[in-house]
């Protein structure tokens, strides 16, 4: 349900024909609160994307959708959504006198940077207060470590949010841990009680993962159980070793030498 009415609405039409498996792909999450796009690079993310925001829009289902993306990448942005469609967005920067109009005007599409999520927390937090808006992080791979302070600012967040996508082409970079925060970033219950001051409200609260993110978060929980059980034998290993090196050299200082010259 949209809270804000523009006196001009932007054309949701689609400028360019999706291809069969991202018409597939946004028909599949179209309706989901939170969902993943992991699709390898150069098969277009960015359409699937652009298609599944106007279809929000065409059903009044959000007033904004703030899509963000890594720094370097808001001008190519700025052209696909150019390309595909007939949104404009608004750009929240590091300039905050200029992000005070963008945050105080009608806007359906908002593009940001992932580094401004942290500068403008507060600001943020009220916005997503008072408009229903949905939250499309591209390249989420940034958010991968759980103890940065970007991912923290992320999670704190994600449970204002009325739908949820994130985007990656890496899911996996280098281990299955990679996928821990982006999965935890579903579980805004959890999060949000562990910094929010006050109970998680009803109707933004998320208790259970579906079946399939359910079976993701098993895996990777059997993956971290079986590099922390690795760990601890290689230690135990390394600590034994140790104890029977330092035994060994004991006894030869104390044992007498057979020969003597």
């Amino acid at each position: 349900m949209q809270r804000i009415h523009l006196k001009k609405e932007p054309k949701l039409d689609i400028k360019l024909e999706a291809f069969p498996y991202q018409s597939e792909a946004v028909e599949a999450i179209r309706d989901l609160e939170y969902t993943a796009i992991f699709y390898e690079q150069g098969l277009g993310k960015s359409k699937i994307a652009i298609d599944l925001i106007l279809y929000w829009l065409e059903k009044k289902m959000v007033d904004t959708v703030l899509y963000v993306a890594k720094k370097s990448l808001l001008y190519n942005c700025e052209k696909e959504f150019e390309r595909h469609s007939y949104l404009k967005p608004k750009i929240l920067t590091q300039n905050r006198s200029s992000n005070y109009y963008v945050f105080n005007a009608p806007s359906r599409l908002i593009l940001t940077h992932y580094e401004v999520l942290r500068t403008e927390l507060e600001r943020l937090q009220l916005f997503l207060r008072v408009r229903n808006v949905a939250v499309i992080m591209d390249e989420s791979a940034k958010i991968k470590n759980p103890n940065s302070s970007l991912t923290e600012v992320a999670f704190l967040l994600s449970p204002f949010f009325k739908k949820r996508v994130i985007m990656t082409g890496t899911p996996v970079a280098n281990r299955p841990y990679d996928l821990w925060a982006q999965i935890y970033l579903y579980i805004a219950t959890r999060t949000y009680c562990r910094w929010g001051k006050s109970e998680m409200p009803t109707d933004i609260a998320v208790d259970s993962l579906n079946e399939y993110q359910m079976k993701d978060l098993n895996r990777l929980k059997e993956w971290l159980y079986h590099k922390r059980t690795q760990v601890r034998l290689e230690r135990d290993r390394a600590e034994r070793r140790q104890k029977r090196e330092e035994e060994a050299g004991k006894r030869r200082v104390e044992q007498p030498a057979l020969f003597e010259f």
